[in-house]
């Protein structure tokens, strides 16, 4: 499944986990196939997972190779209320990138679909 929005981030997985967990409250678990180093939760219908290894190859001008740790967020169940989890997973991931950005975990893109860049949060000082 493709995640609706992500963000990747210029830093390491570990500290992205902690950052994430830190943030949300939630307790991120090993994804269920068994992937080194991919992290699961649920939220609301969200489902948040986080990979040190997104995948994505260099395009358009954006060098995605910078930022290696991607969270996606993407819509967990069939549900009627599909455009209300697409703007679930969009403030959840701008709130995300924001929040990483400015505790110092490292800066940012949050992007859609894969490919539309949809805000870049530098690290703030």
């Amino acid at each position: 499944m493709s995640s609706e929005y992500s963000v990747l981030v210029d830093g390491t997985p570990h500290h992205a986990k902690l950052a994430l967990e830190d943030l949300t409250g939630l307790s991120l678990s090993p994804a269920l196939h068994g992937e080194p180093g991919v992290f699961h939760a649920d939220f609301l219908g969200v489902a948040i997972t986080l990979c040190g290894n997104h995948g994505l190859d260099d395009d358009a001008g954006t060098n995605f190779s910078e930022y290696p740790v991607s969270i996606e967020f993407s819509r967990s169940a069939a549900s009627g209320h599909a455009d209300l989890l697409e703007k679930l997973c969009q403030t959840l991931a701008i709130i995300t990138g924001r929040l990483i950005a400015r505790k110092g975990i490292g800066k940012n893109i949050v992007v859609r679909n894969g490919q539309e860049i949809v805000e870049i949060n530098d690290l703030q000082t």
